[in-house]
């Protein structure tokens, strides 16, 4: 039987003895933070063996996840609430579609782009759940977190293999200009500039996350933008979402706030070449 039903199987029957009203969505969200879980210590053992130096067999003993553990987790998330669910979903779903991308795509992709999306596939396998959740925020900033779609997946690595630059992969994948400045690409699609900024300020009123990494990642690259625009948030530091009179004052007096900068594949990369002129 096919390992990912028999897990699901095993879940629902933990929930069924433990009666607790199961849906397809509570299934599928718990079978993700399982699996997450388990490749995660697959990594960590394989760290134990190969840099550690522990055998194989020590390191698989050691590096065991108690039952206990997994059942507890199992019996306490709740996925409509829960980031790391949505943070799993969206590696599982990156993974599948530059896997599929990779293999239909091989004979016709340029050995640029194609060491792109393998590099890009190696860094989502490896990346830590927290950084999944950066990820997350930073791909769709003006929209709620769990809005992902396989449409935002697809203009997301479309880009990062479009962009003449080399990406760093590291955190979240970047580019560094001229002056160490970070931008990253995104899954922005633009049709009004208006709309976009709108949406981006009322993400970040309601999204402390978010607003903590555009202080570091004010520079987005957009998918798909007529033109690149700026626009000031009129929040002045990270801790401006926990301090909610703070945020009124700054609205009738602005001094030094956030601005962010959303640029088209085109102008980032004048900006990006740049550097290597200089």
């Amino acid at each position: 039987m096919d390992w990912v039903i028999l897990t699901k199987e095993l879940i629902q029957s933990i929930c069924e003895k433990q009666s607790i009203t199961n849906s397809d969505n509570l299934i599928n969200f718990n079978y993700c933070l399982l699996s997450e879980e388990i490749s995660s210590k697959a990594i960590h053992n394989h760290k134990l063996n190969q840099e550690d130096g522990l055998s194989e067999n020590k390191s698989a003993y050691e590096g065991r996840i108690n039952a206990k553990y997994i059942l507890d987790k199992l019996l306490s998330e709740n996925p409509y609430q829960n980031r790391d669910y949505y943070a799993v979903e969206l590696k599982a779903k990156l993974q599948t579609y530059l896997e599929e991308r990779l293999d239909q795509m091989l004979h016709t992709m340029s050995d640029a782009t194609y060491e792109r999306a393998r590099l890009l596939c190696e860094h989502i396998s490896g990346t830590h759940i927290n950084e999944l959740k950066s990820l997350c925020q930073i791909m769709k900033p003006s929209e709620r977190f769990q809005d992902i779609q396989k449409n935002d997946i697809r203009r997301y690595t479309k880009l990062i293999q479009d962009i003449s630059v080399e990406p760093t992969f590291n955190h979240l994948p970047h580019y560094l200009d001229g002056e160490n400045r970070f931008y990253v690409p995104t899954a922005l699609d633009i049709d009004e500039s208006e709309e976009c900024e709108s949406d981006m300020n009322y993400e970040m009123k309601n999204n402390g996350g978010l607003l903590k990494l555009l202080f570091e990642y004010n520079h987005l690259i957009a998918s798909k933008a007529e033109a690149s625009f700026t626009f000031d948030t009129k929040f002045t530091n990270s801790d401006d979402f926990d301090d909610k009179q703070a945020t009124e004052k700054l609205e009738s007096n602005i001094t030094k706030s956030l601005c962010i900068s959303v640029l088209t594949k085109d102008d980032a990369e004048g900006r990006l070449n740049d550097k290597a002129t200089h």
